[in-house]
């Protein structure tokens, strides 16, 4: 082999190894002001840096499911919290505004309710603080040890390779890993994702147009729901289905969903009965699904006289 081809050959070699990212097991490339920690806390997070991630096995998930399979390809955000944490209440905001502005990106935040304590108190929390992200529990206490917590919220970074890059991250800190693995990963896929499908902001009421004459009930009322108009649904809990196998989050998904809430005793509510059949035709999917909820009489409720006006029953709370 000529002298030429041989510096050709190195040149080139030199070329390609500079230009593919590396990540050096145990090494952290970014600045040590970006981490809480002391330095020994700091070196049991290092050491998992360049590692395969552990598993993120939940339960009782909200805003969607996100399997193993819904992150391959994905930079995933690690967010380790607990109910009853003061700072983690408060990078509530900022993690719905990362989860929306990168999930076009293929990025994806998932919130892991990890404490042993407080766990019960996920959906009201979820529900309160308006998570537009997906959250589950570790009801099995695996997975918050697995990613060495020691604080909460504790924050941890995953690349499309499911590579972790970055454990212990102060939330100020976490676009910035991001925004450099987007460098060194952009993303390919243009079809649309989970991440997507999850990430969606929710539209605020001010956003849609809604005639007040469509809407039962007077002011006083109708201020006792304006809470829920634009934030994260409640959990539904209801049993005893009829003309259904019972359905899940996941099942509705992507549809746009009627919830009647009535009673066997609420003559306008059996007056809607057939309107509400004709609501959720099979002849008409693209109006997605139509489920209700019958709300039954409860012990020790008093009778209130129906606002004027209106076709609903209604009783004192």
């Amino acid at each position: 082999m000529s002298a030429k081809r041989v510096t050709f050959a190195v040149a080139l070699f030199l070329m390609l190894l500079t230009s593919v990212p590396r990540v050096m097991a145990g090494e952290n490339p970014y600045p040590r002001d970006w981490f809480w920690g002391n330095d020994e806390q700091r070196a049991k997070h290092d050491a998992m840096i360049g590692q395969p991630a552990p598993g993120i096995k939940l339960t009782d998930w909200i805003n969607g499911e996100v399997t193993a399979e819904a992150m391959k390809g994905k930079i995933v955000v690690v967010d380790i919290w607990a109910t009853w944490c003061g700072p983690c209440i408060g990078s509530i905001p900022h993690n719905n505004e990362v989860a929306v502005h990168y999930a076009k990106d293929g990025v994806i935040v998932v919130g892991v309710c990890g404490s042993k304590s407080g766990q019960e108190k996920m959906e009201e929390v979820a529900r309160e603080h308006g998570i537009k992200y997906p959250v589950g529990k570790d009801s099995t206490y695996e997975v918050a040890p697995a990613w060495n917590t020691m604080w909460w919220p504790t924050y941890a970074v995953v690349d499309r390779n499911n590579v972790v890059r970055a454990v212990g991250l102060k939330p100020s800190h976490v676009e910035e890993v991001v925004d450099s693995i987007l460098e060194e990963q952009p993303y390919q896929d243009t079809e649309e994702t989970a991440a997507e499908e999850t990430a969606t902001e929710v539209v605020s009421p001010q956003a849609a147009v809604i005639n007040p004459a469509w809407l039962e009930g007077d002011e006083k009322l109708r201020a006792r729901l304006d809470g829920l108009e634009g934030s994260v649904p409640p959990v539904l809990t209801v049993e005893n289905w009829i003309n259904s196998e019972a359905l899940s989050l996941e099942d509705l998904k992507g549809k746009v969903v009627l919830l009647d809430f009535w009673a066997t005793w609420c003559g306008p509510c059996i007056g809607s009965i057939p309107h509400t059949n004709e609501s959720c035709r099979p002849s008409t999917p693209t109006r997605g699904w139509s489920s209700s909820a019958c709300v039954t009489p409860t012990a020790g409720k008093t009778w209130r006289r129906p606002p004027k006006n209106t076709g609903s029953s209604t009783r004192s709370p």
